[in-house]
């Protein structure tokens, strides 16, 4: 909440504008997003390699910098309130089982080996997307978060922590070879609205992989080690894998009014109650929990840091120190 004040405190930021019906996290290529503006809606898509940073300065579109999680959080609450949906396809390396050797999570070690560099990043940004659908939720948007089946993100206590607080979270799998990927691959899906099951088309029948993937293409092929267990080695096919294929992205563009007119939000006493006071209100919360394992001790201090900010009143509610 504090960083949301601080966007909102800012004037050289644009905030509750409600620019966009689309928003796309993690985008890669941006199939999805192309598609929806292909519909006609207001699309906005946000991916590392879209930054270009100058030196010493950091990437406004990496999701693990302070600034594009800012980026981020900024253009959710540009969303359309009540009719914008956000897409979430989290980067996958360091939770799916071909890299089990290296992350070593398990539901009873849910953070993994948060010693390697590539499994702590992963923590963090599986913390900021947290925060990101809470902002979502909070916008009366709905919320999609796609993952590998393999993936082992739902151990992550936060993700935990997010499905025990929202009214109902739905669960989908489909195969992304229906939807003309190379390989046949099969995903998995979370989301506010029941409308996310409609990803899937059904079993992956013999007759339709010897028609599509005569070929044999795999993302990953199986071996035994030297300890004699088994093991995963990633093929020329695994890049691929991590981008849509158009036609899903025209399937999410089909999707999108049910999408929002379906979807399980917040009671809606949180949105018809009046709210009062903002600054009482604010007063009133106590500075605890500062999620250490997405960092945000580092966002707060990063927008507090900007010149253009005009706390006025609210200044002494923010702490000098943290």
């Amino acid at each position: 909440m504090a960083c949301a004040i601080l966007l909102a405190l800012n004037p050289e930021m644009s905030m509750f504008e409600e620019k966009y019906s689309f928003i796309e996290l993690f985008a890669g290529e941006a199939w999805v997003t192309r598609c929806m503006k292909f519909h006609g809606h207001s699309a906005a898509a946000l991916n590392l390699l879209y930054g270009d940073p100058q030196p010493n300065k950091q990437n406004a579109m990496d999701l693990l910098s302070d600034a594009g999680f800012g980026l981020a959080l900024m253009t959710i609450f540009n969303g359309k309130m009540g009719a914008f949906l956000c897409v979430m396809g989290l980067i996958c390396s360091s939770f799916v089982s071909i890299s089990a050797g290296t992350h070593c999570r398990t539901p009873h070690a849910t953070w993994g080996r948060t010693d390697v560099p590539m499994v702590a990043c992963g923590n963090m940004l599986a913390s900021r997307t947290v925060l990101l659908i809470y902002a979502v939720a909070a916008m009366d948007g709905a919320w999609v978060l796609e993952q590998p089946r393999s993936s082992a993100l739902p151990w992550h206590p936060r993700i935990g922590q997010l499905w025990r607080s929202l009214p109902k979270v739905y669960q989908a799998l489909w195969w992304m070879g229906h939807y003309g990927s190379l390989t046949m691959k099969r995903h998995i899906a979370w989301s506010n609205c029941r409308t996310v099951k409609c990803f899937d088309l059904g079993v992956m029948c013999k007759a339709y992989q010897q028609k599509h993937f005569r070929h044999g293409a795999k993302s990953a092929r199986t071996y035994t080690n030297k300890k004699g267990k088994p093991a995963y080695h990633g093929t020329k096919y695994l890049k691929g894998t991590q981008t849509y294929p158009p036609k899903f992205g025209m399937k999410v563009a089909r999707l999108h009014g049910r999408f929002c007119s379906k979807k399980e939000a917040l009671p809606k006493s949180a949105f018809s109650e009046p709210v009062g006071d903002g600054l009482k209100l604010f007063s009133q919360l106590e500075w605890g929990d500062w999620w250490e394992c997405a960092n945000m001790k580092s966002v707060f201090l990063y927008l507090c840091g900007s010149n253009d900010l005009e706390l006025g009143e609210w200044r002494d509610l923010f702490p000098t120190h943290v």
